[in-house]
């Protein structure tokens, strides 16, 4: 029986050992799992700028609606109760993670500004509460305390000093008691005269 050449059998060549050294045996093959994709970790640092300067309400977009100056956006004028960042070369144009986006698997994807906020069951990107800092104190209204001559007005027995049991009214005063005379003293007590 002949053989062709497609149908003969090779036999591999043998692998050449120098004499003196024995060959060691080689160790079991152990099979190995199958090692998961993992996934892509995103920059935490946005990539350039895209526009100009503006104000964000998510740190990453820019919005119209709130003031075209930083002081305007930072002033949250549009909102006291909000927070908003001057984004000074325009939006972001990178993968951070802008404002309410979950950040619990990623707590560093964040967009400049915001923090990753939450507890180990869900993260979310959140604008740091503001500093409480002391209000910007103002001045207080300069009053005049001195008196006027209608806030010293007072009724008197003796025409020097005032009392207070006679009314607080030039028409009081006048009818306190007919059978004696009082006087009602415009400009208050009097310092330049004799009591009667």
């Amino acid at each position: 029986m002949t053989l062709s050449p497609m149908n003969q059998v090779v036999n591999p060549p043998a692998i050449p050992t120098s004499p003196t050294t024995p060959m060691a045996p080689s160790a079991p093959t152990v099979p190995t799992a199958p090692i998961a994709p993992t996934a892509p970790t995103l920059p935490t640092k946005p990539t350039a700028p895209i526009g100009p300067a503006c104000c964000s309400q998510d740190f990453k977009e820019c919005i119209t609606w709130c003031g075209s100056t930083q002081e305007e956006c930072e002033a949250s004028a549009c909102s006291p109760a909000e927070v908003f960042q001057w984004l000074p070369h325009g939006p972001l144009n990178g993968s951070c993670l802008p404002r309410w986006e979950t950040c619990t698997e990623d707590q560093d994807s964040c967009c400049p500004g915001l923090v990753c906020d939450g507890n180990q069951y869900y993260r979310q990107c959140e604008a740091p509460d503001p500093v409480d800092t002391p209000p910007v104190p103002t001045k207080a209204p300069v009053t005049d305390t001195t008196p006027t001559s209608s806030d010293l007005a007072c009724c008197s027995q003796d025409f020097k000093d005032c009392i207070g049991w006679c009314g607080d009214s030039e028409d009081a005063c006048g009818s306190c008691n007919p059978s004696e005379s009082f006087a009602w003293l415009a400009a208050g007590p009097l310092d330049s005269c004799v009591a009667r």
